[in-house]
């Protein structure tokens, strides 16, 4: 749903991904499996 908002010019696709990992992270996330991963490893270098 995130890609095809973003697609769509409805999200800013960057700002939502890192912001629903910090959301899963509050509540003492420790392990954190998603489809962007590799996308967001490179956000990050």
């Amino acid at each position: 749903m995130v890609k095809a908002a973003a697609q769509q010019g409805g999200i800013d696709e960057k700002q939502v991904i890192l912001e629903t990992l910090t959301s899963m992270k509050r509540p003492r996330g420790d392990f954190i499996l998603t489809y962007f991963t590799k996308q967001v490893a490179l956000m990050l270098r």
